[in-house]
């Protein structure tokens, strides 16, 4: 089964808010948000904020940094989603290749 989803990045509450309603209008199954700590918004506060304005709208992060991310407070932001938004959280999960994000959190991606 395909899944149809709109990846994008807050600017603003209003047109976020809106986009949200947009895509969830349009048919669209999920709403994802980029995680890159260090150099934009927390994903998991604006979907939350879409969850607000949406009913069915599935809500994810694109992807989230393991490496980077503490896994205690990583699990309880999206679990947080997860009870904010009637059970229509969901997590993207990756290694992590970029460097700034590394550096942003005090450490260095290790050769792999």
């Amino acid at each position: 089964m395909a899944t149809f989803s709109v990846q994008a990045r807050p600017t603003d509450a209003a047109s976020w808010a809106e986009l949200a309603r947009t895509v969830e209008a349009a048919g669209f199954d999920a709403l994802s948000a980029a995680d890159h700590p260090g150099s934009g918004p927390s994903p998991f506060v604006a979907l939350a904020a879409a969850a607000a304005v949406t009913g069915t709208l599935r809500l994810r992060s694109y992807v989230s940094n393991a490496g980077v991310r503490e896994p205690i407070l990583l699990a309880a932001d999206v679990a947080t989603l997860d009870v904010v938004s009637g059970g229509r959280a969901g997590l993207g999960l990756g290694a992590g290749h970029t460097p700034a994000e590394w550096r942003a959190v005090g450490r260095e991606r290790p050769d792999v």
